[in-house]
């Protein structure tokens, strides 16, 4: 017997059908959305002036990102008195920039970076390690987006997964 580890997406599918656990229409809807670019497989909803790249930007680097706004807005004004904040401020905006765009260098410095400030801040200003925690965790949590090859919607795995779970 054939083991379905060596077999193609496709193949897969189509011997589905074959078997009859999955109809025609399914296995239609099932092809086109895997043959789909990942820019048609994120729309959003009456939003045409989104670039592709940001729709697929993942909730936690959304949040991430607030928060190194907010701290290199307090950055900028901290250069009057502090003029190594400007050191912080061009962090932050190589981490915003990279984050978003999705370069895997920046979410492996951001997250070596943020341990690094965990550790650091941790006896001095506990709160600040926490938030500083919470930022490598999001970063981390969304290791898909860097690493991964292809990505389907949720709607495309439900159907998938059903249809492979289907009682006869």
């Amino acid at each position: 017997m054939e083991s379905t580890e060596n077999l193609s997406s496709e193949e897969e599918l189509l011997k589905l059908k074959n078997e009859g656990r999955i109809t025609e229409e399914e296995y239609q809807d099932l092809l086109s959305a895997m043959r789909k670019s990942p820019s048609e497989s994120h729309p959003v909803a009456g939003n045409n002036n989104v670039p592709s790249s940001l729709q697929r930007v993942p909730w936690q680097i959304w949040v991430v990102v607030v928060v190194l706004v907010l701290e290199g807005i307090n950055n900028l004004f901290l250069i009057p008195q502090n003029p190594y904040a400007i050191t912080w401020l061009a962090a932050k905006t190589v981490f915003i920039v990279g984050l978003i765009k999705g370069w895997k260098w920046v979410f492996f410095l951001n997250v070596i970076v943020g341990g690094i400030h965990v550790l650091y801040f941790l006896i001095p200003a506990p709160l600040v390690a926490l938030i500083n925690l919470v930022l490598v965790v999001l970063v981390i949590s969304s290791y898909r987006f860097y690493f991964s090859q292809n990505v389907i919607t949720s709607k495309e795995y439900d159907n998938v997964y059903h249809s492979h779970n289907r009682v006869y």
